[in-house]
């Protein structure tokens, strides 16, 4: 069976709309004579909707890639601050991220921190750890003091300056540290 390549093509009516046509031709004998028959049919909505179909995805490529870029740019931004800058899952105390600025403060490396529970680096109690997370959760623009422990064992005084964040319906806690060590 032979089948027919089907063409797409744009026409004008008579009273001057445009439509779109999907064409097919087929050549065939007929009673020993060279003939043909062929189909032509209005496509124009299923066209029109395949347009804006790939105009909307164009659209959301570009926006995608500008939130990418948006993104990568705002990573940098925290990474490379030099604030020291600690995020916390408040509910296991996870450090989910660390810059730079806090590994080297902290004098672990950035993987070290992310695996790392910010109990670690406090000096009090859980369970009082906990309560200031609690704090820190309901409030704004709270500062804490707080005595850290390095990865050298060395203590330090810091001031944190908490913020909360919430990314995919989760509530975070982006810390800003303040060496206050005299």
């Amino acid at each position: 069976e032979i089948v027919a390549k089907v063409y797409e093509f744009k026409i004008v009516t008579k009273n001057g709309e445009e439509k779109w046509i999907a064409f097919s031709a087929d050549a065939f004998n007929y009673m020993g004579q060279a003939a043909a028959i062929g189909t032509a049919y209005d496509i124009t909505a299923q066209k029109t909707t395949e347009l804006e179909l790939k105009a909307t995805i164009s659209a959301l490529e570009k926006e995608k890639k500008k939130a990418q870029e948006s993104e990568n740019n705002f990573r940098v931004y925290m990474e490379q601050n030099s604030a020291i800058m600690l995020v916390i899952e408040p509910k296991s105390l996870d450090i989910i991220f660390a810059n730079y600025a806090a590994a080297k403060f902290y004098g672990y490396s950035r993987k070290e921190l992310t695996n790392l529970k910010i109990t670690t680096l406090q000096t009090l109690p859980k369970d009082v750890i906990k309560s200031k997370m609690k704090t820190a959760l309901s409030s704004e623009s709270r500062v804490f003091t707080f005595t850290h422990k390095k990865k050298s064992g060395d203590f330090v005084e810091v001031n944190v300056h908490p913020s909360v964040v919430v990314s995919n319906g989760q509530k975070t806690l982006v810390l800003i540290v303040h060496d206050i060590t005299e």
